[in-house]
C-alpha cells in the first residue's frame, strides 16, 4: 500500500495524525503515528493495533496496515498504523 499527499491533522508529544490517500484505490486514509520511547515495550503498543485490526463496525475506522519504521537515532522509532 502506498500513500501520498501527507497532511499533519493532529501532533502530539507520542502520537501523530496525518491525513493521506491510498495510491492504489485513491482513498482517503488516516494515517497515525505512534512513537516508541526508548525502553518502552513494543507488545503495549501492539495491543492498540491488535484492536484496531479486529474491529469492524460502520462507525469506527477500517484497519489497512502497518509498519515499524526505525529511527536514525535512538528515541525516533514508530509505529505507522
Amino acid at each position: 500500500m502506498t500513500f501520498s499527499s501527507f497532511n499533519h491533522v493532529l501532533n502530539l508529544t507520542i502520537k501523530k495524525k496525518k491525513k493521506a490517500r491510498i495510491i492504489e484505490t485513491g482513498k482517503l486514509a488516516a494515517v497515525k503515528i505512534i512513537i516508541i520511547e526508548p525502553g518502552e515495550n513494543l507488545d503495549d503498543v501492539m495491543v492498540e493495533v491488535n484492536m484496531l485490526k479486529e474491529c469492524h463496525h460502520n462507525n469506527i475506522v477500517s484497519y489497512y496496515g502497518c509498519y515499524f519504521r526505525q529511527g536514525s537515532t535512538k528515541g525516533e522509532d514508530s509505529i505507522w498504523v
